[in-house]
């Protein structure tokens, strides 16, 4: 059985110290297709330098206009500066630019996960039924959980898991059904798919890669050689992440 593949977890373009050269756009389709991977929701990465929202979101839909199977997730900013445009603004923008979740990184640009914060942000996110990404190392499990409870419409990914973390991230999916988590680096666990798939949590798994951080191969290792049935696989490989944007209100 062919299995399609949507990469959840990956990016271009980004920089981090140290680093000579950043991963451009053709690199990434070029990994893309010699995995067979079909589409991918991409953000610049790494980020660890990329402090510019605007120039960030600028450059990456530049990129991803020209190439159909890149999907784009920008980084959106609660407007609490009143020095950006207004949440609604910002989300319209990456729904009219064809965006399949938005990105918040909240310690990186300045701003706090309590609602007299970002709920403006949050509850026009969760109207227009668009993911909300984030990444371990930006959002903990604790604030993901209080986002989850405090907006029970607004689906999240979670990315760039501990993969010594089974004891939470079982109890996180079973508590919030509107989490989902990338099986990405750091995620490629031993067992960790078909744990999931016993808990009946398949369907709250996306693949994703981790690449350019990463070597994409070991996250298409781990999921083609889960031990689970193929409509599962299926599911995790492409299926769960096109319905979540069957469901974004564009």
């Amino acid at each position: 059985m062919t299995v399609e593949l949507f990469d959840v977890q990956t990016g271009f373009g980004g920089s981090e110290p140290g680093q000579r050269q950043v991963t451009a756009v053709d690199e990434l389709l070029a990994d893309m297709r010699r995995l067979s991977i079909a589409r991918a929701l991409v953000r610049i990465a790494p980020d660890t330098l990329e402090s510019d929202v605007v120039r960030a979101n600028h450059r990456l839909f530049e990129a991803t206009e020209a190439h159909p199977e890149l999907v784009p997730c920008p980084v959106v900013v609660p407007n609490t500066a009143h020095d950006l445009t207004p949440e609604t603004s910002q989300v319209e923008e990456a729904l009219d630019r064809g965006a399949g979740a938005v990105w918040i990184r909240p310690g990186r640009d300045a701003w706090n996960l309590e609602p007299w914060c970002c709920d403006r942000l949050f509850k026009v996110i969760e109207c227009c039924r668009l993911p909300v990404f984030c990444l371990e190392r930006q959002v903990t499990v604790e604030q993901v959980a209080r986002i989850a409870e405090r907006y029970p419409a607004l689906r999240i990914i979670y990315a760039e898991l501990n993969y010594r973390a089974h004891r939470v991230y079982l109890p996180l999916l079973e508590t919030h059904v509107n989490v989902y988590l990338s099986t990405g680096n750091n995620y490629t666990m031993f067992d960790g798919v078909e744990q999931m798939m016993a808990q009946g949590l398949e369907d709250r798994l996306l693949f994703g890669t981790g690449f350019p951080v990463s070597d994409a191969m070991p996250a298409v290792t781990q999921l083609m050689y889960a031990r689970i049935p193929a409509v599962a696989r299926a599911a995790i490989g492409s299926g769960n992440m096109k319905s979540l944007m069957e469901g974004i209100k564009r």
